[in-house]
Parts: structure tokens; C-alpha cells; sequence
């Protein structure tokens, strides 16, 4: 007679009535153990991915009072494109030099990267770039190298003073301006001439500018894209005829006939395509996942972000990162400065009203803003991985 494990350790059949041997009941029991441990350290796993996940949400909303929404992560195995290997790792934190001695020179007399490497301001028109510069300039005295221009640029790089602001003798604007720049020693004299660099076009600066004897440190401030749409809008509207984007067709067009009309000028993805080297294409082309998971590889791994709608913190990151203080020979003392930091990044932000007559493109449940949001619909997947990263790097770098 066969004997069969029952659930009740008899068999099926009340009339053979056989009972389980000792063995097999004692595999049963180890069964239901293992099976009960699996389920339980399951559970753990899945409760400990839900605290975590929690906790991070939580210390998003009391730090910056933003909406909580998932962050999509780029995909493993993406790497940072090899133009952009001269940008030093944001994590790689620049130390700050006591002495001569210590400024960057290591034993064999060599300039070391993390203590030279170049500050490079990526500069997004429409969010906020021109009133940081104007604070690294005014607050901080610092002497920038960007767009100088003059009939002729010298032969020999030096500083002029334009207003509050000093610039070096460069133009960065052109692949030509930064090769010449180059030649001239602009990265090599940087600690008695330029202290950083402002650039539409960190993928061609990178390109012409760096190399593996100078390399840089990227930071940028990010607004969100719907609204650098409607700046964008009020900044061409209001050109002058002589200016050459000056555009008689939108002189008398409302915002929401410029998106739905899909005009020329209305900005696709803007933001993605210039990190990626796309913003000189004669002809747009289509954007893919794998480019919006490169972009975000890039700003995880080699830029300082800055939010608009966190300036002021922003400003602090930027200011404590690169160990930048106000002028002593400007200030005499720290109120001055800090009123100076004051009104530079507040109560006399440059642009600040420029949209003021389009709040109601900036409600989420509008038509208006879903189109907007559409048509740069990369743009504003990268902004939301940059607020998480702007809230990651407070917490690994201890900026805040």
C-alpha cells in the first residue's frame, strides 16, 4: 500500500486510514516554516521601500513646499557623452586653498584639476541666469568671462569694468571666440584673471574650451519650462524694430494664439537639445528616451543645480560650493553685503513682473498649459529630475 501526505497527515481515503511517517510530517512543518519566513522578509523588503520612498517625499515637501511627484531615474548603463568628460564630477568638491602653497600645486609642480578646475555658469535664457551673474559680479566682484565685446578683441587677454560688472577680454559666444581664448591663456591665468564662465552652450564650450589640463565645474539654475515659454513670449513681443528677432507677427498676438499656432518661434525641448549639442541643428530632430536619460545623467553627475523657485538657497549652494564670499574692500561690514545679496536676488530681481498678465497659463488644469507642457514635454520630465536632484545634492553635499 502507497502512503500519501494528507493535509490533515491521513490520507483521502478513510478506508486505508494510513497515517504520515515521522519524516514526512517534520517536511511539512519545515515547509510551512520556509514558506512563512519568505513571505515575512518579502513584507519587510516591500515596508522598508515604502518608508524610504516616504521619507524622501516627506523631506522634499517640508524643504521645499513642492508638489511631490515620482522621480523617473535614467535607465542603468547610460553614460555621460565623452565631450563632457573634462567637467569634473560635482561630487568631487573643490577644496579651498589656505596659502599659495596650497592652491592647487601638487609635488610635482603640476596644477591639480579639483583645485583649478574652471567654474562654468550654464546660462538658460529666460530663468534667472542674467541676475545670479549680475550677483557673482556686484556682490562678489567676481570677474567673469562670457560675451565681451569690443570692434577688435586684443592680442593679450585683460579685465575691463563695464558698469558694476568686470569682464575679461573674451568672446565665448562663438566656437572661434573660445579657441582664440584658449590659445590666449584664459583657463591657464584664471587665478589672477577670470574667476568663472558664463555660457549658453555648455556642449560647444566643453568642446572648444576644455581639456584634460583644464577642466571645469558645471552649475546652472533651472526654472520650469512652461514658464521660460511664457517669458520667452514677453521678451519677443516687446523687441525693438532694429533688433534683429524682431518679429511684426507677434506684435498684436495674444500667448494662446502664438502656442496654438504653433509659431516658429515657440520653443521645443530647448533646454535638453542645448545640453546635448542639438540646439544647431538646421532641422529640429525628434527626441528620444535615451536622450532625456543622458541629459539627466549629465546633470547628476557634472552640474550644480540651481532652482529659480529656490534662488535664494540656490544662490547659498553656489556661494559655499565654490567658497565664494563678498568683497571685503566693497563691504565694510556683513549687513552691507547681505543687503547687497538682498536686493540682487530679491526686491530688485531683473524681469520679475514680466508675466504677470499670463498667470492663468501657469494653472496645470488649463489647455494652454498642457500644450506648452506637450510640446516641451522632455524639457519638464529633466526640470522635475532636477528638483530632486537639487534636493539630493543639499543632503550628500551638506550645502544647506
Amino acid at each position: 500500500m502507497n502512503k500519501r501526505l494528507c493535509v490533515d497527515l491521513r490520507c483521502n481515503d478513510p478506508a486505508e486510514g494510513s497515517m504520515a511517517s515521522p519524516k514526512e510530517v517534520w517536511s511539512l512543518y519545515l515547509l510551512g516554516f520556509v514558506i512563512l519566513v519568505t513571505i515575512g522578509c518579502n513584507n519587510y523588503v516591500e515596508e522598508g521601500k515604502q518608508r524610504r520612498s516616504k521619507k524622501s517625499k516627506e523631506l522634499l515637501r517640508s524643504s521645499y513646499g513642492a508638489s511631490v511627484v515620482e522621480v523617473r531615474h535614467p535607465m542603468e548603463g547610460v553614460k555621460v557623452p565623452s565631450v563632457y568628460e573634462n567637467l569634473l564630477d560635482v561630487s568631487a568638491k573643490p577644496e579651498p586653498a589656505a596659502d599659495a602653497n596650497e592652491a592647487g600645486v601638487n609635488a610635482t609642480g603640476a596644477a591639480d584639476e579639483a583645485a583649478e578646475a574652471m567654474p562654468i555658469f550654464w546660462h538658460i535664457e529666460h530663468s534667472g541666469g542674467s541676475s545670479i551673474v549680475r550677483v557673482l559680479g556686484s556682490c562678489f566682484s567676481l570677474v567673469q568671462a562670457s560675451s565681451y565685446s569690443s570692434a577688435q578683441l586684443p592680442d593679450q587677454l585683460s579685465v575691463a569694468r563695464i558698469g558694476d560688472q568686470k569682464y575679461a577680454t573674451a568672446d565665448l559666444t562663438t566656437p572661434q571666440g573660445m579657441q582664440q581664448a584658449k590659445a590666449q591663456g584664459l583657463l591657464s591665468s584664471q587665478r589672477h584673471l577670470t574667476d568663472f564662465i558664463v555660457t549658453h552652450r555648455p556642449y560647444h564650450l566643453a568642446q572648444n574650451l576644455l581639456d584634460r589640463s583644464h577642466n571645469g565645474r558645471l552649475f546652472v539654475l533651472l526654472r520650469h519650462p512652461v514658464h521660460i515659454v511664457v517669458s520667452l513670449f514677453h521678451h519677443l513681443k516687446h523687441l525693438p524694430p532694429s533688433h534683429p528677432q524682431h518679429d511684426q507677427t507677434l506684435q498684436a498676438m495674444h500667448i494662446h494664439d502664438w502656442i496654438t499656432q504653433q509659431h516658429a518661434t515657440l520653443p521645443d525641448n530647448i533646454i535638453l537639445r542645448t545640453l546635448l549639442g542639438y540646439s544647431d541643428d538646421r532641422y529640429a530632430r525628434a527626441l528620444t528616451i535615451t536622450d532625456l536619460n543622458t541629459a539627466k545623467v549629465i546633470l547628476k553627475q557634472k552640474a550644480l543645480v540651481g532652482l529659480l523657485e529656490q534662488k535664494g538657497p540656490a544662490m547659498k549652494r553656489f556661494q559655499k560650493y565654490f567658497g565664494w564670499n563678498t568683497d571685503p574692500s566693497i563691504y565694510k561690514n556683513q549687513a552691507r553685503a547681505d543687503q547687497c545679496l538682498e536686493r540682487s536676488l530679491h526686491w530688485g530681481w531683473l524681469h520679475k513682473t514680466d508675466e504677470h498678465n499670463e498667470l492663468d497659463v501657469f494653472n496645470e488644469d488649463t489647455s494652454i498649459y498642457q500644450l506648452i507642457k506637450e510640446k516641451n514635454m522632455f524639457d519638464c520630465e529633466l526640470y522635475e529630475y532636477a528638483k530632486y536632484l537639487f534636493w539630493l545634492q543639499g543632503e550628500e553635499l551638506h550645502l544647506d
